[in-house]
């Protein structure tokens, strides 16, 4: 759809999106998102554990929030500034090494016949939970501008 805009309507959008990062926010409507039920494969039977839901997010508001954290994430990624485990999404960054670790530990537990216990856990929800204030200490103690800071939370 943004591809598509006129020169005109590029160039209105470019200023909205200016207006947004220089005022390290973004408009109260963008906070708003519709979430759509979609049935799962089978009967629905009026029960909403049967559906999926879906969340629609403004359009511009996501690729504000995608050109944000590419520039963001490469800043990162070149002054190394996440270490351990925490770049794994950043340019360049790989799950590649905690895989192999376990699964030199997996390999180690079969040939030594020991028993091996493994949890695993599902944060795929983790992000809509995080704590703001954790958040803004975490992005502070990285050295984030105030503005930058201020424009993440206000995404919340």
């Amino acid at each position: 759809m943004l591809k598509h805009l006129g020169s005109h309507t590029s160039a209105l959008l470019l200023i909205l999106i200016q207006s947004c990062l220089s005022k390290a926010d973004i408009p109260d409507l963008w906070r708003q998102a519709m979430v759509f039920p979609i049935p799962k494969p089978h009967e629905w039977k009026c029960q909403l554990k049967n559906t999926q839901p879906i969340t629609l997010l403004e359009v511009i508001r996501k690729s504000l929030v995608k050109l944000f954290y590419n520039c963001l994430s490469s800043i990162l990624a070149s002054h190394d500034v996440l270490k351990g485990g925490n770049f794994a999404s950043l340019p360049g960054g790989s799950c590649h090494d905690p895989i192999i670790t376990l699964e030199s530990i997996i390999h180690d537990a079969d040939v030594n016949k020991n028993p091996l216990w493994i949890l695993s856990q599902d944060i795929s929800k983790a992000f809509d939970s995080v704590d703001l204030t954790m958040l803004r200490f975490a992005l502070e103690r990285i050295c984030l501008p105030a503005s930058a800071v201020k424009f993440i939370l206000s995404l919340s």
